[in-house]
């Protein structure tokens, strides 16, 4: 493994597991804070394969094996990075990875199943980041949680370099009503959602993502009760 980047990426602070005690305790944060520490299952250490895995592993992860050694690689939002864990492994391809995540427990498991790993508990809008240090920011499920919604693009993409890849996977809102009418009930129904789950719109999420650079690769997945696209810039 690399050695770790810490220094070239913060300045004055040692990452590892930097553990935010000045995180507001109301409003957004505090209930996104509590809705992801309660996850139990999320924060099993067995491989963890759902469908977001088979579609990260198709259009995310082999699009970045070829090009990521020697990289820095920012995930945002990253959980117990268990999509990273099982399908682009640090370790195996010698990068740089630095993780960041509102909920602290999910980053202890992270920091086991990575540990030569950098994680950072902070919101997505106070990351304590140097301007265009990473070669990727990842986003995986993570913008359409956040205030602000699709802008969230221009605010995350500032962290990547010249040259570099700016990769989301996000749930998009249905045009027709009744489609987002039944995207609605499955969740309900099946899903234990956040307190701020929300859809964004494709049309304004596909501007920001022209304002930042080239639009290198777009993928599309549908049904009738849900469109995840995944974008490449």
């Amino acid at each position: 493994m690399l050695k770790s980047s810490s220094d070239a990426l913060v300045t004055n602070r040692k990452l590892q597991l930097r553990i935010n005690t000045k995180m507001k305790r109301t409003g957004w944060e505090l209930e996104e804070k509590s809705y992801w520490e309660r996850r139990a299952y999320y924060l099993s250490p067995k491989p963890h394969f759902d469908h977001r895995i088979l579609e990260r592993e198709k259009c995310v992860f082999r699009f970045l094996r070829d090009k990521i050694r020697g990289k820095r690689l920012l995930e945002v939002g990253c959980g117990t990075s268990y999509s990273v864990r099982d399908c682009l492994n640090p370790l195996q391809y010698s990068y740089f990875y630095v993780g960041t995540d509102i909920a602290l427990e999910p980053l202890r498991t992270a920091k086991k199943f990575i540990q030569d790993g950098d994680f950072v508990q902070c919101a997505a809008s106070e990351m304590p980041f140097k301007a265009s240090v990473f070669d990727v920011v990842l986003c995986l499920g993570v913008i359409h949680h956040l205030p602000g919604g699709e802008e969230n693009v221009l605010l995350l993409s500032n962290f990547v370099g010249k040259d570099g890849y700016f990769i989301a996977a996000e749930p998009m809102a249905k045009k027709s009503p009744l489609q987002h009418s039944l995207s609605r009930a499955f969740e309900t129904k099946f899903e234990k959602q956040s307190p701020h789950e929300n859809r964004l719109d494709k049309e304004r999420f596909m501007k920001n993502v022209q304002k930042i650079g080239e639009l290198v690769a777009f993928h599309k997945n549908c049904s009738p009760v849900m469109t995840s696209p995944l974008f490449n810039g």
